[in-house]
């Protein structure tokens, strides 16, 4: 089952609650040019009131992806398996702000992603991504085994500062990490050097 579909699991209303709260944590750092992988529900336009040309999203489920081409006209989604694909449509553009919100917990490659996350990040520019906490990973983990009746967690890895420190990109340093959801989410947010 991939995030879309486990999206759509949570009802609508609690799913649009958990991206409110966490674009919200990220929206300080959220300016010109924006790479959204992960974009799901293409839920970051509309928050942040970015216009097309300021925008281009990147999530693996291409039925979404469809639906995001049909319902965003003029703005640009890319379907790609992060994981095993470079993010090539961007090969010679560089963005002010990557965002990765409830994303990197699910990557098979995080350091694959994270160095790509580098190399297309404008100088001065920010990755900002958000990831459960390991608590958070837990009480997640219970959720979707005990309510929604999963076999086995979604997430791949879990992160705290030590471990995503360890797997980043040389040019990229952590500049602000907080908790938010009652210490059960994280931000960070990464900064290429200039």
């Amino acid at each position: 089952m991939n995030m879309y579909s486990l999206a759509k699991k949570f009802n609508a209303m609690e799913y649009r609650y958990l991206m409110r709260r966490r674009h919200r944590a990220a929206a300080p750092w959220v300016r010109g040019k924006v790479l959204d992988i992960g974009c799901g529900t293409g839920f970051a336009v509309s928050y942040y009131g970015l216009p097309p040309e300021q925008y281009a999203g990147v999530d693996y489920n291409l039925a979404g992806v469809e639906r995001l081409r049909q319902s965003l006209p003029g703005y640009r989604f890319y379907c790609l398996d992060i994981d095993r694909q470079p993010l090539t449509p961007f090969y010679h553009e560089r963005f002010d702000t990557i965002l990765m919100l409830a994303v990197i917990e699910h990557l098979e490659n995080p350091r694959l992603v994270l160095h790509e996350c580098g190399r297309l990040l404008a100088g001065g520019g920010c990755l900002v991504l958000s990831t459960p906490s390991r608590l958070g990973n837990i009480l997640l983990n219970l959720y979707w085994s005990k309510v929604m009746g999963f076999q086995s967690s979604f997430h791949k890895d879990s992160f705290g500062y030590r471990e995503l420190r360890g797997v980043l990109e040389h040019s990229l340093k952590i500049e602000t990490y907080k908790r938010f959801e009652c210490g059960l989410n994280q931000l960070f947010v990464c900064r290429k050097e200039a």
